[in-house]
């Protein structure tokens, strides 16, 4: 199991996984696909560490893991909350 927390608005996934096979990239692609298919960028980070696609989860700690999900716009700017594409900017 791994609990997901979107930065920006601290909204919460969770999300149970097969370590066995599941990568970092199967997360993204299966939590944030309409955010990806939109050209935005999402960056998931666990205990500070940058997490890269072919990630196995079976290294991620914790049980469940938790990881902190960063959704940008293409332009590098925040995808929403303050400031972000959520408020028409």
């Amino acid at each position: 199991l791994i609990r997901v927390i979107r930065v920006s608005t601290g909204a919460e996934s969770q999300l149970t996984v097969d370590g066995a096979r599941d990568t970092v990239g199967d997360i993204k692609r299966r939590l944030f696909a309409a955010e990806l298919a939109a050209g935005k960028s999402v960056r998931l980070v666990c205990n500070g560490t940058l997490l890269q696609d072919d990630r196995s989860v079976r290294d991620l700690d914790g049980d469940p893991a938790v990881v902190h999900a960063v959704v940008t716009r293409p332009d590098g700017g925040p995808a929403d909350g303050p400031g972000g594409a959520a408020e028409g900017r």
